[in-house]
């Protein structure tokens, strides 16, 4: 072993198997581990020199992948609902689909998004339709799939989170996007600035930019992302609006937070009426 890019690492390692009293034998390496000051440095060379290689072999990696989404090629990962992975030749010559669990077996092949069955588009667009004009939430538009027993793909049943990647997701616009985040050399993950995200063309849209930017602009309300001046800004607009409040009417707002964001940023609703100047009649 040596390719950990923290040399005190692979020591510690090396460390441990000598207390257990287990030797390490370098095999692939012109020295012998005697413990000599010579043969120590030498082996603090190699592993250097091993974990180089491997950064180095990262960067080529991650700059043909980008490369390859530019084109608009997929980059790993399942196939995504409403959407077929098409496998093509070197001349991007459609080949077949491949269907779950299936890749593709020759470097010169690749594989593309092509739009897939008219069932799932047209799930796709009532759930748009329920979350923007509706206003249901992710699980109440889950549950309603389910009872309609409509097929979630390649998954058994449907769920909050699957249905929030659909809204999230612009592939139903066209775009594939790439190179969202980065965990490079077993870092921690981080989001990369807008200018290095890769967004190629590759279908025709589901869905128009309008309607997927009124579902960003909710969901983004309902993440606990949002100040909390500017949540009661909009809880007090709908006290302007509509006279009285309650935790169902919030909840159905397509431009408030949901109830249990607010509980969560100000410890409970009554804490919300009170701030808005909002007083609750009857056996509340």
């Amino acid at each position: 072993w040596g390719r950990f890019h923290n040399l005190h690492e692979t020591g510690h390692y090396e460390f441990i198997c000598f207390e257990a009293g287990a030797p390490v034998i370098y095999c692939a390496e012109p020295f012998e581990n005697d413990g000599t000051p010579v043969m120590n440095l030498l082996k603090q060379i190699k592993r250097l020199q091993a974990a180089e290689f491997s950064r180095e072999l990262s960067i080529k990696v991650i700059n043909g992948q980008l490369l390859q989404a530019k084109i608009g090629h997929k980059i790993g990962g399942p196939r995504r609902y409403g959407f077929d992975r098409m496998l093509v030749d070197q001349n991007e010559r459609p080949i077949q689909i491949l269907r779950r669990g299936e890749t593709k077996a020759l470097n010169s092949h690749r594989v593309v998004y092509v739009r897939g069955s008219e069932e799932e588009a047209q799930t796709i667009k009532d759930i748009f339709r329920w979350y923007t004009r509706d206003c249901l939430c992710l699980t109440e538009i889950a549950r309603r799939l389910n009872n309609l027993q409509i097929p979630a793909g390649d998954r058994e049943a449907w769920s909050a989170n699957m249905v929030r990647r659909i809204l999230s997701d612009e592939l139903v616009l066209g775009i594939y996007v790439f190179n969202r985040t980065t965990q490079r050399l077993k870092s921690k993950s981080r989001k990369n600035p807008p200018d290095e995200i890769i967004k190629t063309k590759m279908t025709e849209p589901i869905i128009s930019r309008v309607q997927f930017s009124s579902a960003a602009e909710r969901l983004r309300i309902r993440r606990r992302k949002v100040p909390k001046e500017e949540n009661l800004a909009a809880v007090a607009r709908l006290l302007k609006s509509k006279g009285y409040l309650s935790m169902r009417l919030i909840d159905q707002c397509p431009y408030t937070p949901c109830s249990t964001v607010l509980c969560r940023q100000f410890g409970s609703i009554f804490e919300v009426y009170r701030q808005v100047g909002y007083n609750p009649q009857g056996r509340w």
